[in-house]
């Protein structure tokens, strides 16, 4: 059958649809025209919709723009586009498929594919992962006069989240598969950093701390060139500037610059102080 003039649909779990026309074939709801949505947490707006009843999966199509609302006051907004959208009820899952982009609050992620995954009851996220030429953003959205330490991008073959219990992003973790992760920081000096994983830890919506694993490559770009490498790197960042102010490298250390060099174990970077201890 078919359904036309201003045609609105809700259920009782959780779902509404508006549309201009559907068709309903007992088990399944679909058009091809705009679409207004409304699913548990998220709204938004699609080109096309199939929704699977008796499967409680809805598929949307075409443009797929949707908004997560925050769920407490600590908590942000979390937009995500993409082509194609898949609301998956019973697995608690939501997924995005192609040139998928992520917006919350300060961080900006995209990817090829995304998934979200919620609680039970679909109302506190759990994490979300991602792959496929994946660029990392934080301090993304900031508004004019606000400084979170400058803008930080991490390009990689896949990701993942850690969630709070506040639900916020407390970390991304960037994995390399056939091609290494990199990640640019603003300065100064910016900083050019080539490892194998990265965790990027956030704390109070800037970035914290950056933990870079195997085959470390960081190269400073300021007036004169410096590069460290390692296998293990961790640089902290000081929570009022908001800048890099100390790291610690572990395993195969080296320092180089236009007229040194050195090696060791490890090393302790004092970055503020503009120091290196060898050990």
């Amino acid at each position: 059958s078919r359904v036309s003039g201003g045609v609105r649909v809700t259920s009782s779990d959780g779902i509404e649809i508006k549309t201009a026309e559907i068709h309903y074939d007992g088990t399944r709801l679909t058009n091809d025209i705009p679409v207004e949505f409304r699913v548990d947490r998220w709204n938004g707006t699609a080109g096309a919709l199939d929704l699977d009843v008796p499967g409680e999966t809805l598929q949307l199509h075409k443009s797929v723009v949707a908004t997560m609302a925050a769920a407490s006051p600590a908590e942000e907004p979390m937009t995500i586009r993409g082509s194609e959208s898949v609301f998956k009820r019973r697995e608690n899952t939501v997924e995005f498929k192609d040139k998928v982009q992520m917006d919350r609050g300060l961080d900006s992620i995209r990817a090829d594919f995304m998934i979200g995954r919620f609680t039970q009851d679909r109302k506190k996220l759990v994490g979300v992962e991602g792959n496929g030429n994946c660029v990392i953003v934080t301090a993304a959205n900031t508004a004019p006069g606000q400084d979170f330490g400058g803008r930080k991008e991490i390009t990689s073959d896949a990701f993942n989240t850690e969630v709070g219990p506040d639900g916020r992003i407390s970390a991304i973790n960037a994995i390399s598969a056939e091609h290494m992760a990199h990640a640019v920081l603003d300065g100064p000096p910016k900083r050019d950093i080539v490892a194998r994983n990265f965790r990027v830890a956030l704390n109070n919506r800037a970035v914290s701390e950056i933990k870079a694993d195997w085959q470390v490559v960081m190269k400073e770009l300021g007036p004169e060139p410096r590069q460290v490498e390692s296998e293990h790197v961790t640089v902290w960042f000081d929570d009022a500037t908001r800048r890099a102010r100390a790291a610690y490298l572990e395993g195969a250390f080296r320092y180089t610059d236009p007229k040194n060099s050195a090696t060791a174990f490890r090393a302790n970077y004092d970055i503020t102080g503009d120091k290196i201890v060898l050990t």
